[in-house]
């Protein structure tokens, strides 16, 4: 048996009390994980997870956040069972998780991770939340969202919910999608930069994004990519996260390899320069730091000087 109260009297208690029995905007990293201590202790001894998330279900309307925010942790937890993320739709949970979509800060923060959660590479899923409109609702949400943190985990549910889903893909693509991920690479957070640039190579890998998008309009993501790249040789204190600069040249090689017949001689010239001034700041960044590898980006940027050739 699940013992509710008790765990919602503990999260009372750590939970900030300046925000006690209001709208949570942030909760103390450490706090947190207390919360999911509890919660995992909690869970030692529950037989059916799929009962406890309907149970939670029912706590989500509340007007107390903390209640709701204990709750969603509790189906945080259960979602990370096997196969209990497929029940969702049975249980009927989709759409008061949707809702929460339009609560606080920290409760949109674990929404974005259930949500992301239960429908990666879960195409029965992706479909249940979509039927209710978790596209429109993810894109607007984090076009909303003031905090940065937030935004890259809402990026992180869009990509969860449309990968490997082409109508979902094809959805987005449509639906304005790119210039969505244009937006977002204009971000001053690198983890908002490096989830669009993942969930952009990833659509270009599966080549439901046509020239129009990328050839045409004056080639702005072309661009956009090379100035993230450009910024990204200024400063060796950005470099030092290596997964970043990979990933910038990695969706540059992706564009490349997708439209290089439609690119004109002087975009051609123009991405070749790029990529040979950022082949230069690794060779030398390589001088100042021989521990980091760059082994990897730097052939990804060769790759790319070939393609161009």
């Amino acid at each position: 048996m699940f013992d509710w109260s008790q765990l919602l009297k503990w999260s009372s208690r750590y939970i900030d009390d300046t925000n006690s029995n209001s709208n949570i905007r942030q909760i103390d990293p450490e706090r947190l994980e207390f919360l999911q201590g509890a919660v995992r202790e909690a869970m030692k001894n529950v037989v059916d997870p799929n009962k406890l998330i309907l149970e939670a279900k029912d706590k989500l309307s509340v007007l107390n956040d903390e209640e709701v925010l204990a709750s969603l942790t509790v189906i945080d937890r259960c979602v990370e069972l096997p196969d209990c993320a497929l029940n969702l739709e049975k249980i009927g949970i989709i759409q008061p998780l949707l809702s929460c979509l339009s609560r606080s800060e920290e409760i949109r923060s674990i929404i974005y991770q259930i949500l992301s959660k239960s429908m990666q590479n879960n195409l029965p899923v992706q479909n249940s939340f979509a039927k209710l409109g978790a596209l429109s609702l993810l894109k607007q949400s984090v076009q909303d969202e003031d905090s940065e943190e937030n935004k890259s985990k809402g990026i992180t549910a869009i990509s969860s919910l449309v990968r490997h889903n082409k109508a979902l893909e094809d959805s987005f693509i449509y639906d304005n999608g790119i210039p969505l991920i244009a937006l977002w690479l204009h971000s001053d957070n690198v983890k908002v930069r490096q989830k669009a640039l993942s969930l952009l190579r990833h659509l270009l890998i599966q080549g439901v994004v046509s020239s129009e998008y990328i050839v045409g309009n004056n080639s702005k993501i072309i661009d956009i990519i090379l100035t993230l790249s450009r910024s990204n040789s200024i400063s060796n204190k950005e470099y030092q996260n290596i997964q970043y600069g990979e990933t910038i040249s990695e969706t540059l090689l992706e564009l490349i390899n997708a439209f290089n017949s439609e690119l004109n001689s002087s975009l051609k010239d123009k991405i070749r320069e790029e990529v040979n001034k950022r082949m230069t700041f690794l060779i030398d960044y390589r001088k100042l730091h021989p521990d980091d590898d760059i082994s990897p980006e730097y052939s990804i940027l060769i790759q790319c000087e070939k393609l161009l050739d």
